[in-house]
């Protein structure tokens, strides 16, 4: 997998687990990275979040960002693969 060919469309996720600080990045529906604290510092402060760009608004994602989706709840593994899947 190489996650700088976007050509088409892709299912890029984020699980974050608030109370452990834990973030999971999946890609298509497959967990392909885990860190317990790359997030920390994002969850515990009061910074918008930003799609697309980052937090200082000097990178901007060059392509079309559709279908954003928040939960109130970490999904499973089984619940992101499934919408990896529809």
């Amino acid at each position: 997998m190489n996650i700088t060919e976007l050509e088409g469309w892709r299912l890029v996720a984020v699980v974050v687990d608030r109370s452990s600080g834990r973030a999971e990045l999946y890609w298509n529906g497959k967990r392909v990275a885990a860190d317990q604290t790359i997030l920390t510092n994002f969850i515990n402060s009061n910074r918008m979040l930003r799609i697309g760009s980052t937090l200082n608004n000097q990178r901007f994602f060059k392509g079309k960002v559709d279908n954003v989706r928040l939960y109130g709840v970490a999904l499973t593994l089984v619940e992101v693969a499934t919408l990896a899947n529809q």
